[in-house]
């Protein structure tokens, strides 16, 4: 599948951009949407190495992911063993309980922290954030001689999705490219990127 569409990219400007998780009125970004090439990224060989990325088959023994209590116990050991066959790192740890996103049109948009989705093309961890998460996280007196930070995303309603997850090949984007932005939550902010706009940049479509 190949087709075009608007992407929402983040204009440089005289302010450091910022975004809040929780109510978008709030943010400060000049965005600057432009047509791009999207293609289906299962029909591509994309891997965790290259592209940056990497699309793999996962059943989880979690029926109802909105369930609430319970669901992270039953989660979390499931993305600590898939995360441990795809890197093989000898130490994975999970940051935070499974977060669910929703459409603006779902009664459930906005009901719990973080829930809506991004509408423009950011990446959620900077060098510096991941550090900082890195460092934290880690059992006290281990040391870090290398870390990597991974968001798993996954569908867990039918299709077709009304807000489907585009991600960028990494091999189109350069140091240049990104802007130092803040997003902040409700108890937290967080340093990270948004990119601009680069003419050699494409998106995949993961989730349609």
């Amino acid at each position: 599948m190949h087709t075009r569409a608007m992407i929402a990219y983040v204009r440089a400007g005289s302010r450091r951009p910022r975004y809040y998780a929780n109510d978008h009125s709030r943010d400060v970004l000049d965005i600057a949407p432009v047509e791009m090439d999207v293609t289906d990224a299962r029909a591509q060989a994309m891997t965790l190495d290259g592209a940056g990325f990497t699309l793999i088959p996962h059943r989880s023994g979690v029926a109802d992911f909105a369930a609430g209590a319970g669901v992270d116990d039953r989660y979390r050991p499931e993305i600590v063993e898939l995360v441990t066959a795809l890197s093989g790192a000898d130490l994975v740890l999970v940051n935070s309980p499974g977060i669910l996103r929703f459409s603006e049109r779902s009664p459930h948009s906005g009901v719990l922290d973080n829930s809506r989705p991004a509408r423009f093309a950011h990446v959620d961890v900077s060098d510096a954030s991941a550090a900082a998460f890195a460092h934290r996280a880690a059992p006290p007196g281990r040391a870090l001689a290398r870390f990597v930070h991974y968001n798993i995303w996954r569908v867990i309603s039918a299709p077709p999705q009304d807000v489907p997850l585009a991600v960028c090949d990494a091999r189109t984007v350069t140091a240049p490219d990104l802007i130092a932005a803040d997003a902040v939550f409700d108890s937290r902010s967080s340093m990270v990127l948004v990119p601009r706009h680069a003419p050699r940049g494409g998106a995949h479509l993961q989730d349609p």
